[in-house]
This record gives C-alpha cells, sequence and structure tokens, in this order.
C-alpha cells in the first residue's frame, strides 16, 4: 500500500473504517477465472458534509488499485478482493452481486449490508458454486430373437432452459449434443454420457414403444436429478424371445 496510507488513518482515526469485498468461486465446475460483477451502494450518515457522488481510494488484491464511488461496480474473480478505504463511520453500505444463475451458480453471501464502523474493516464475503454430474444412457437388448443391430430411439428432456444444449460423449456411437426434448438412437450395448450437466437438473429419458415388434421394455433411472460428482444411469433393456 502507499506510503502514506497509514498517515491518512491516523488523522482520521475515530472517524472513518473500511470494507472489504471477496470473492470465492467453488465447485467441480466452478470457473474460478470468471469474473463476477459487484455494486457497492453507500447511504452517509447525516454528519457527513462531503460530496455523496465521491470516490473512495481502494486497493486491490489480484486486482489493480483504483477508487469507487456509491453505485459503481468492480468485478472479482476467484481470491480477489478489494479493501475500499477511508469510509465515514455510520455509513451503511449494501455489496450485491449480479445474478448468475443462469450461469448455474448459486451464491452465498456474508456482511453484504451492513454499517461502517470506526477504526474496524467490515468484511462483505461471497461465495459462488457451480458443481456438476453426468447422465449415462445404457441400451441392451435381449432374448433368443432380439435384434442386437436394431436401433432404438430415445427422447431426452431436461428441465433447464429449453434452449440449453447438452453435450454427450457416445460409447459405440459419435460423440454430440442435443437439446431437451432431442432424440439418440442406440443399439444393444452403446451408451452415452452427458457430460458436465449442472446439479439439480432434472431429466426425463423415455424410448420409443417397441411392443408391436414383440419387444417387452425394462428400465431403471429413466428420471432424476443430476448429482454432483456423480454419474447418473439411465439403462433400458429390450427384451424379444420367440417361443417354438
Amino acid at each position: 500500500k502507499p506510503g502514506n496510507y497509514h498517515t491518512v488513518l491516523n488523522y482520521l482515526e475515530g472517524t472513518v473504517g473500511d470494507l472489504t469485498i471477496s470473492k470465492v468461486v467453488a465447485g467441480n465446475g466452478a470457473d474460478q477465472s470468471k469474473q463476477f460483477e459487484f455494486t457497492v451502494t453507500l447511504v452517509f450518515p447525516e454528519s457527513f458534509t462531503g460530496d455523496p457522488t465521491s470516490s473512495f481510494v481502494y486497493y486491490g488484491t489480484g486486482v489493480p488499485n483504483g477508487t469507487i464511488a456509491s453505485g459503481g461496480t468492480i468485478a472479482l474473480a476467484h481470491g480477489q478482493s478489494i479493501t475500499i478505504v477511508g469510509l465515514p463511520k455510520d455509513t451503511t453500505y449494501s455489496v450485491t452481486e449480479r445474478d448468475y444463475t443462469s450461469d448455474n451458480y448459486s451464491t452465498t453471501a456474508t456482511g453484504d449490508t451492513g454499517t461502517i464502523v470506526a477504526d474496524q474493516t467490515q468484511a462483505a464475503a461471497f461465495t459462488n458454486t457451480r458443481n456438476e454430474g453426468d447422465l449415462t444412457i445404457v441400451k441392451t437388448v435381449g432374448g433368443n430373437a432380439g435384434d442386437t443391430i436394431q436401433k432404438f430411439i430415445f427422447t431426452v428432456t431436461f428441465t433447464g432452459d429449453p434452449n440449453a444444449v447438452y453435450s454427450y460423449v457416445g460409447n459405440g456411437v459419435p460423440d454430440g449434443a442435443l437439446k431437451s426434448g432431442g432424440t439418440i438412437a442406440l443399439a444393444h450395448g452403446q451408451s452415452i454420457t452427458f457430460v458436465h450437466l449442472p446439479e439439480n437438473l432434472g431429466y426425463t429419458v423415455t424410448e420409443s414403444d417397441y411392443s408391436s415388434y414383440g419387444y417387452v421394455t425394462t428400465s431403471k433411472g429413466g428420471t432424476g436429478t443430476v448429482v454432483a460428482k456423480t454419474t447418473q444411469t439411465a439403462a433400458f433393456t429390450n427384451t424379444r424371445t420367440v417361443y417354438p
């Protein structure tokens, strides 16, 4: 910090305090290089005689030093923070983060609102968490008359953004991607695994009706919710048996 920092605080001792804003990004699907935007709102006490539009100096950790006024914004990534110094005591503050739920982040905050206390540093700490899991769809064909070459069509529906596209890795079929409501055809022994699905995303996997071909279908895990760091499995078996 600049050499005159302590001199200023000593001169104003008992009349000002500081505010630190910090960012943590967590979860197995989080991007720790992603920047999150914050807005700082200050309401000064009646005793404040300065200009309410004034900018205050902040010192950055992981970001450059700078200045910010009430209503100003700052962007922080994981492990970064700023400390705004010289705020008049009894100033109330509010630090708000933009909504990142569309990026599948959940947000928790402590100290995001409060009052500046003389000669103390208030802390507004934000944690954004994004966890992911996978979903595998597996096809098995059984019975003495089952056709292991025949393709069976599946419809995959997700509860999230209907325009979102979900990537999958194929086993016996090419890699690809589907939107909610899209279809995929699988034969015996083939599978696909949707990867990097957001935690708590709901899904339903349904197979077209093949009873007219003499198949009896059993399934497990066709409906569920994505669990962090876990691969859910939707397994379908079509059995066709011909008796002499």
